[in-house]
């Protein structure tokens, strides 16, 4: 038999050239179609928005507060106050799928948490970690001083670190950490360890020379003594007086100009 090539070819051609224009053509009136673009445009809101909850439930909240030469009160977050004494710098993170309230702390800070058995709340200061249980406390933790130091005013706190269980303690006790020997130790609190937020300083038989440091490291105005008179003892309490009456009620009591 004889056969035209060209012709078959042709007839083939025709037959693959078809069902392209024709899945072109659904295509076409797929994207013209008002319910399609409609459908699509949820389709984008939706994975836009499912990122959106994604990115903002797993990122933590991170809020900054610091003082440099005044002491500053503020209210953190989750609604526990906080008072930071000059110098001092907080980092406050929250974690909402663990619960974990987190500050980290550079100076010294006097916390009275707003307790939820829900969450946990606890400071960072060094590699150390506080961890509240229903408490009001002083954190002080100076990058220049040699240990971390922790007054509990009510309530009862865990002071530990990663490698160590620490120590607990509970209202009026006094937790401090040695940074050389990496050590915990228990210890009496000192009467005017809040003073810097209180204005409140309590002395019996002190020194002269420790009551101006007491003083100099609350008041911006600073008082200076001569050498020989710095073993001088002093019983007294000032109740945020002036810096002035406070040196006026020094000179008096001690018979100094």
């Amino acid at each position: 038999d004889d056969f035209n090539t060209d012709e078959a070819w042709e007839k083939v051609r025709a037959k693959l050239v078809r069902p392209k224009a024709a899945t072109k053509d659904i295509k076409q009136r797929w994207l013209d179609n008002v319910y399609f673009r409609i459908a699509a445009g949820v389709v984008v809101l939706i994975s836009v928005g499912l990122f959106a909850y994604r990115f903002l439930n797993d990122d933590i909240r991170r809020e900054q507060m610091a003082s440099q030469h005044e002491t500053q009160a503020d209210t953190l977050p989750d609604g526990s106050d906080v008072f930071l004494n000059k110098q001092t710098r907080i980092e406050y993170a929250y974690n909402k799928d663990e619960g974990m309230h987190v500050a980290k702390l550079q100076g010294e800070a006097y916390f009275n948490i707003n307790h939820d058995d829900d969450k946990v709340f606890i400071v960072e200061a060094e590699g150390t970690f506080i961890k509240d249980i229903g408490t009001s406390f002083n954190v002080k933790a100076y990058s220049d001083s040699r240990t971390i130091e922790v007054v509990v005013e009510e309530g009862e706190v865990m002071f530990y670190t990663a490698s160590d269980p620490g120590i607990y303690l509970k209202a009026n006790g006094k937790g401090i950490y040695n940074k050389d020997t990496g050590k915990f130790t228990i210890a009496e609190p000192e009467p005017n360890v809040t003073a810097y937020k209180t204005k409140f300083f309590s002395f019996s038989s002190h020194s002269l020379d420790e009551v101006v440091n007491a003083l100099n490291s609350v008041y911006t105005t600073q008082i200076a003594i001569d050498e020989h008179l710095k073993k001088c003892r002093l019983t007294v309490s000032f109740n945020d007086e002036s810096i002035d009456e406070i040196a006026g009620v020094i000179a008096e009591t001690l018979g100094l100009t």
